[in-house]
């Protein structure tokens, strides 16, 4: 989340400004860094799910338990650290409605149903706490497919952008190229 959230300030500027090859390296990183991070947590809890544990108590039956259900819940981490800065990026981007609709998706949407109904069929306290990784994997597939849309937007965008900066120009079309092309290097 707080990758996302420091990526923020910079893709609005970026898109704010037609900077678009600015905002997909600030995409880019923000992404690879959010997944690297959550590749470390879902390492971390899979290998060493009791030292995990032990951040939050000390007794040795939750810790026992718990060590299962922590290895239960954190199968899907890596596919928060994607989803979590993407989601944010559309904010920036002005497609806050598809941020919304993949985070709802996680939770409220799939997750809370699903650990009703695996609850109810399979009846497993292990089965509910896989409700959770099994939303993220479908929040995560319905993420890509957002980023599509917000690739196509942002595409859309900057080719009408620069249609409307060569027809208002007062420059030269090949003047203008290159003045486009620098700032595209920037």
């Amino acid at each position: 989340m707080a990758v996302g959230q420091g990526a923020l300030p910079l893709a609005g500027y970026c898109y704010g400004s037609h900077r678009y090859k600015r905002l997909s390296q600030t995409i880019a990183f923000s992404v690879l860094t959010g997944i690297a991070l959550g590749l470390a947590a879902w390492v971390i809890v899979l290998l060493f799910p009791r030292l995990y544990l032990r951040i939050f108590t000390d007794d040795p039956h939750t810790i026992a338990i718990g060590t299962t259900f922590a290895r239960i819940y954190c199968l899907a981490f890596f596919v928060v650290g994607f989803q979590s800065p993407v989601t944010l990026v559309f904010m920036a981007i002005k497609l806050s409605p598809l941020g919304m609709i993949v985070m709802l998706t996680r939770h409220v949407l799939v997750g809370t149903p699903l650990m009703v109904v695996l609850g109810l069929t399979i009846g497993t306290p292990e089965a509910v706490i896989a409700a959770s990784p099994i939303g993220d994997l479908i929040a995560a597939s319905l993420c890509v497919l957002m980023s599509g849309i917000a690739v196509w937007h942002l595409v859309r965008r900057a080719r009408l952008h620069r249609a409307q900066v060569l027809k208002t120009a007062p420059h030269s079309e090949l003047e203008m190229l290159k003045a486009l092309a620098e700032d595209d290097r920037a």
